[in-house]
Formats: structure tokens, sequence, C-alpha cells
């Protein structure tokens, strides 16, 4: 599980809750912070969406640490409120203030296709 900390501590926090102990935690901009959303077959990797920043994040569980991997946006800068990955973790839509529906690549980290 992956909780966005407050605004007092700024963290993503990763939790094996069956155990109940913290894996790894990293600092991050959450006030630019929408969601946290995991693949659908990965307990490893997951987006992080908000105002113009979208990541995939990868979980070392054996060093205990996060990386991020950037994804490329172009030009479009959005507010990202939402966000579906389809059922083979290669693509997610997102949503955002604007009303556009966006696909990204999440394999690659790049913008495939924009409405």
């Amino acid at each position: 599980m992956a909780s966005l900390g407050g605004l007092d501590d700024n963290d993503i926090v990763v939790r094996n809750v069956v155990e109940g102990i913290q894996i790894c935690d990293h600092r991050v901009a959450l006030k630019y912070t929408n969601f946290i959303l995991f693949f659908n077959n990965s307990d490893e990797s997951f987006v992080k969406g908000g105002k113009s920043i979208l990541r995939v994040w990868d979980i070392d569980y054996k060093n205990t640490k996060l990386i991020s991997n950037e994804i490329v946006q172009g030009h479009m800068r959005r507010i990202w409120t939402t966000a579906v990955i389809d059922n083979d973790d290669k693509q997610a839509y997102l949503g955002s203030t604007t009303g556009d529906i966006v696909a990204f690549d999440i394999q690659n980290y790049y913008l495939k296709h924009f409405e």
C-alpha cells in the first residue's frame, strides 16, 4: 500500500500492511499530487499524478527505496485528477481539470494520444 503523507512531511510512504511494516518512503511535492494508482499486475509500480506532474514509481523492495521515472508530456501542462491503467499495464488514461482524456505509455514514459 502506498500513502501520501500530509503537507507537513511531504512523503510517499509504502507499507506492507499484512506485516505492519514500512518498506520505504520518498520526499515529494505533495501540494502538487492528486492521486497514486498501482499497476494492475504488479505490486512494484504505481503512477503518481497531479499539477503538471506525472511519474511512474518503481518500488525496490531489496534496497528499500523508490525510483521515479518522469513521463514526458512535451508542452502539455495539466492538473491530472484521475487515472485508469489498462489490463496489460502498458497505458494509463488520465483525466484533467480541463476535461481532456490523455493516454500515456507507462512502460516507456511518454505521451501516446491526446483528445
